[in-house]
């Protein structure tokens, strides 16, 4: 993409929680996003260092014409509790199960206004591991 941004806002809530959010779009300012992501990550430490200590909240906008929340890949976290996200992250089988699950669970309806379906697909797993680095 070329001429765009992400912007990225963090929010630490009692040094448990860790909320991020990203919009990507195609120039600065007045333009509609391709991609809205929001994250509530329960960490310990409020960093991606810190062990996850319960259920996320996933969030995507811009996939399809309503808000879509990544249920599964939620509960697929909440089974890692007790484990530090990076390290999660690190294990290439449990990776490529978030992944996959991520992959399916975000299937993008063609909006013509918006980008490639694939592309915000991709998008929206990028910014998920955009996350925990």
């Amino acid at each position: 993409m070329v001429g765009g941004f992400v912007r990225k806002l963090n929010w630490y809530f009692y040094e448990v929680h860790c909320a991020r959010s990203y919009k990507v779009r195609r120039r600065r300012q007045n333009c509609q996003a391709l991609v809205n992501a929001a994250f509530l990550l329960p960490l310990r430490g409020g960093g991606a260092d810190g062990a996850i200590l319960g259920r996320p909240s996933i969030v995507f906008g811009g996939l399809r014409n309503k808000i879509l929340r990544a249920s599964e890949t939620e509960s697929l976290l909440e089974a890692h509790a007790g484990q530090v996200g990076r390290e999660v992250l690190g294990d290439q089988e449990t990776a490529d199960k978030l992944f996959h699950t991520l992959d399916r669970g975000c299937d993008p309806g063609d909006i013509a206004v918006l980008a490639n379906p694939e592309y915000r697909r991709h998008l929206a797993t990028a910014l998920f591991y955009k996350v925990w680095w």
